[in-house]
């Protein structure tokens, strides 16, 4: 079977959004859509790569799924217990 090397260690989350957000941006410009990107300075512990990954077909399927000449908001969140949303 396929296995999945995971390289964890701490991550930037806005590195990690912005290499996202330039990874979608031509897809983004193709429909004049805006993609805001909320300030952060939260790390977590995790594969960067494969965060981007996750992130990518997010914003992508945010785009896909948003008018023409619309905004997607990218944010993030830190809840009571800690998690990362």
């Amino acid at each position: 079977g396929y296995e999945l090397s995971l390289l964890i260690k701490p991550a930037s989350l806005k590195e990690v959004i912005e290499k996202s957000v330039r990874l979608v941006q031509l897809q983004a410009d193709r429909m004049d859509i805006r993609v805001v990107v909320a300030e952060t300075k939260l790390w977590v512990l995790g594969d960067s790569q494969r965060l981007v990954q996750v992130l990518v077909n997010l914003i992508s399927n945010a785009l896909k799924y948003s008018l023409p000449s619309s905004v997607v908001n990218v944010t993030v969140g830190l809840k009571a217990d800690g998690t990362v949303v």
